[in-house]
């Protein structure tokens, strides 16, 4: 059996978990374009529709990324105090990460959806 789904939905949920906010934004729209371009990928739907359907789609995955982390770090034997060079590199990489990835989520709701901010 083959799922068929959203590619937005896909890649919005492997860009904001896997990947660093700096070599994700390079590669947001412009460079997912030429990358489909160039591995002869074809969409069934126009350039606008899917950019459109992945800003939807990193706005959740990027709201889910606060919970899924939070879930993860509950569960795992931190140290509370600091000083422990691993987890506190590992503590600011999912922080920053979670924060632009929130960040880059406000910036596309208020293109995607202006009214919620109008109230």
């Amino acid at each position: 059996m083959v799922a068929e789904g959203s590619l937005g939905y896909d890649l919005a949920r492997s860009l904001v978990i896997g990947v660093n906010c700096g070599v994700r934004r390079e590669l947001e729209i412009e460079e997912l374009k030429k990358m489909v371009d160039e591995k002869g990928g074809k969409l069934t739907i126009s350039w606008d529709l899917f950019k459109e359907n992945y800003g939807r789609c990193y706005i959740e995955q990027a709201t889910q990324s606060i919970i899924m982390n939070g879930l993860v770090l509950q569960s795992t034997d931190i140290p509370e105090e600091s000083g422990d060079y691993i987890w506190d590199a590992r503590k600011c990489s999912i922080g920053s990460k979670v924060c632009f990835a929130l960040k880059d989520a406000v910036v596309k709701a208020k293109r995607l959806i202006p009214d919620i901010f109008n109230k």
